[in-house]
């Protein structure tokens, strides 16, 4: 293939010479001169664009916020060499990889490439050969490509939860109660019925009166995070609402399962995603693989979740809203899931606060921050009348926002 860069040339020299002839000039002709025998000592062509591409060895998961190198060689089928070798590796994190090169027939290439939550697509790759002045190239695609899962980032919770409700059946949990179990919970004096082996006669010996140990029950405690993926979590360009809420939700099911709890989640976009309550390490990789696919979409209401919700959770078990609380059904699907006998919490990034990072910090957008803030206190005043509710301003750490965290409360008298 020709560039334009030829057939400008060629339309220079053409107008030069047909000038000459029309107005019988020889100086017209002789300045075409140089430009035709450029052209023919740059006519010289290029070899036909065949190769290969191997990479290297990507990870088939990763956190939001790393970075990973991504290593290429490019081979040539032809014995060949070009003069120059342009090549362009596809990402659809970013601008392209692009390369310029003198031609060999074996060329490693590595560049870095931070991700977001989600997916990295790595190809298909472009290779442009071409001469010496770049009038003669030939093009060629490799459909050569990679993906990478690009999960939320998991946040360590360093503050204790512990249930004060479970279900009724058994399971390998400790639920801070007394009951049937193997952990030590307390003191109590002797009752008739208690066996021997549940004396403890070290405290009998100092009391002198028989004291029985007590032992933790061993119950199993539900969770179920609802999780908003509607269309206004979209705002954010670094990392969107919808990222801050999924880390959030990463990082608190990571530490439940952690205790043995049981964890589903509930995300709501363009339709409803449900995920069925587990307690193993296999159930929290499909959690974070339905979040990293997750993307904002819909106009579905919190309302409609907490009916859903409300249908298929057990009686007693603890609901985790994670939503920015902008939906005006957002106290009513409070009270429809408290009246299922739900207990509840809310976690709500502000949207204000990552909007606030992102623009020049005029009056006019002073006052409008004052006046979503007020507003939202309202809201949360109301929704903390009903339940835990924490606002968290994405300028402060997730960890200092998780020590607030308190799943595990009971719900308060109406």
């Amino acid at each position: 293939m020709y560039s334009s860069k030829v057939f400008a040339i060629l339309g220079i020299a053409l107008l030069f010479f047909v000038l000459g002839i029309l107005l019988k000039l020889p100086p017209l002709l002789f300045i075409s001169l140089p430009f035709m025998m450029y052209l023919i000592l740059s006519s010289a062509g290029c070899p036909r664009a065949e190769f290969v591409v191997e990479r290297g060895d990507l990870p088939a998961r990763m956190l939001a916020g790393d970075s990973t190198a991504i290593t290429l060689s490019v081979r040539l089928s032809q014995g060949r060499v070009p003069h120059l070798m342009e090549i362009r590796d596809t990402v659809n994190t970013g601008p392209d990889a692009y390369f310029m090169v003198r031609g060999e027939p074996l060329l490693s290439l590595q560049y870095r490439r931070g991700v977001k939550r989600g997916f990295l697509e790595v190809g298909p790759t472009t290779l442009c050969l071409s001469n010496f002045s770049r009038t003669v190239f030939s093009i060629a695609e490799c459909p050569d490509s990679a993906r990478v899962t690009v999960l939320p980032r998991v946040h360590p919770v360093r503050v204790g939860m512990s249930p004060r409700f479970t279900t009724s059946f058994h399971g390998p949990i400790p639920s801070h109660k007394a009951g049937a179990g193997e952990e030590f919970y307390a003191l109590r004096n002797y009752l008739p019925g208690d066996g021997f082996r549940t004396v403890n006669w070290k405290a009998t010996a100092r009391r002198a009166t028989l004291i029985s140990n007590e032992f933790e029950a061993e119950r199993v405690s539900e969770a179920i995070l609802v999780i908003d993926a509607s269309n206004h979590t979209g705002i954010g360009e670094a990392k969107s609402l919808l990222d801050y809420e999924l880390d959030v939700a990463a990082s608190i099911a990571r530490f439940l399962l952690a205790q043995g709890h049981r964890v589903g989640a509930f995300i709501y976009s363009d339709y409803f995603h449900w995920i069925s309550p587990g307690t193993t390490h296999r159930h929290f990789i499909k959690m974070l693989d339905v979040f990293a696919a997750i993307s904002p979409a819909g106009f579905h209401r919190t309302q409609y979740a907490a009916a859903y919700v409300s249908a298929y959770a057990r009686g007693g078990s603890q609901v985790i809203i994670i939503s920015s609380c902008e939906d005006p059904g957002a106290l009513d699907a409070v009270l429809d899931l408290r009246a299922a006998g739900l207990q509840v919490m809310v976690l709500s990034p502000s949207p204000e606060s990552i909007e606030w990072q992102e623009i020049s910090h005029t009056r006019y957008a002073e006052a409008a921050r004052a006046l979503l803030q007020k507003e939202r206190r309202l809201t949360f005043s109301q929704l903390n009348a009903l339940c835990r509710a924490v606002d968290w301003d994405v300028s402060c750490p997730l960890e200092d926002i998780l020590k607030k965290v308190e799943p595990w409360l009971r719900n308060k008298p109406r």
